[in-house]
Order: structure tokens, then sequence, then C-alpha cells
């Protein structure tokens, strides 16, 4: 079973909830790029430093560490907040581990899909930005809650819905199939 975490790696010692972004020269999307990424705290860049200086030239306030191995690399995913990044080393370890995280998908070359819970792809900019809020608001709020989308077409707010359940994220905005009524009268049911 895919959705299941594949990989297992301990915790990094010392980075720990990070955003950790990983981006290499190859696969990048040309309808994105990082710059309102800036406005975040605690991102950290995992790769090559060419990589990460051109990066850097977007996002001033931009990290970098230089994993001594994969092993490491693989560790500090793991403690991440989430991560994102595009098709490259680090996203099928990501993907292994099951953590939080956002693929920077290639329109010309798409061979890569995230699969299981609290994985997404991203092809434009308005989606790679609504991800990342999300992923940051619903993390830091709380260990528990069900971030669902807005109640009618008009409203662009995201509702939390703190429960029982896992950290599940539904995104209503863009899958449009099941009313957002109907979720909170389930989870008005628990």
């Amino acid at each position: 079973d895919l959705s299941n975490p594949y990989l297992q790696v301990e915790d990094h010692d010392t980075i720990k909830d990070k955003i950790v972004i990983h981006r290499t020269f190859r696969h990048r999307n040309q309808f994105i790029n990082y710059k309102f990424l800036k406005n975040y705290k605690d991102l950290i860049f995992i790769g090559m430093e060419d990589e990460f200086q051109d990066l850097k030239k977007e996002v001033t306030n931009l990290e970098f560490y230089n994993c001594k191995n994969f092993l490491e690399m693989a560790k500090i995913i793991k403690s991440s907040k989430f991560f994102i990044g595009n098709q490259s080393i680090a996203y099928p370890m990501a993907e292994a581990l099951k953590v939080p995280r956002l693929l920077e998908a290639e329109p010309s070359f798409p061979v890569v899909q995230p699969i299981g819970k609290d994985s997404y792809d991203f092809y434009y900019q308005p989606h790679f930005e609504k991800f990342v809020k999300i992923f940051a608001d619903v993390i830091a709020s709380l260990d528990k809650a069900t971030a669902v989308g807005p109640e009618n077409k008009f409203d662009r707010s995201l509702h939390l819905v703190f429960s029982n359940a896992n950290f599940v994220i539904l995104f209503f905005v863009i899958l449009k199939i099941i009313p957002c009524s109907l979720i909170f009268d389930l989870n008005s049911s628990n």
C-alpha cells in the first residue's frame, strides 16, 4: 500500500520543524516562483549549493544546510514541518516517509504523482501559494485538525474543524466533489 510510509529513519538531532526545500535546476516548472516564501520563517534548503544560491536570490531569508549524506537528508525531511521540492532525489524520500509534502510538478514531464494524505502537486503559482499557506497555518495550529474548504463558491477562506481526526486536508475548492456541509455533519457526529 503506497499510501503508507515505506522508509523509516529517525528524526534529525538538531534540525526540526523547518520548511524544507529542495529545488534542482532540472525539472523546474516555468510557471512557478518561490519569492512569496520570504514571508515565512524557518526555511531551510538541502541540496547543491549552486541551486541554493539561485533560490536565495528570490528567498532572501533562506538558510542552507549541506547534508553529509542521503541518510541525513532523509532525517531532515522526516523532521520537517513540511517539504517542498521538484522531481529530484529528495522528493521520493519525502514521499516514502509520507511527511506533508508539496511537489513542484513540471507540465512537460509529469511523471511523478503524490500518493497518500498530506501530499499535493502544483502546476500554477496560485495553487502553490495556497497549499503553502494551508500547510503552514494548519500544521502550526494543532496536531489534530481537519481543514475544509469554503461552504460556498464565493467564500475563499479555509475553515478549521478541530476533532479527534488525524491531520487531514481536504481541498474542496479544487476538487469540488463533496459538499463541505457533509464534512461538517460527519465531524459533528464524532
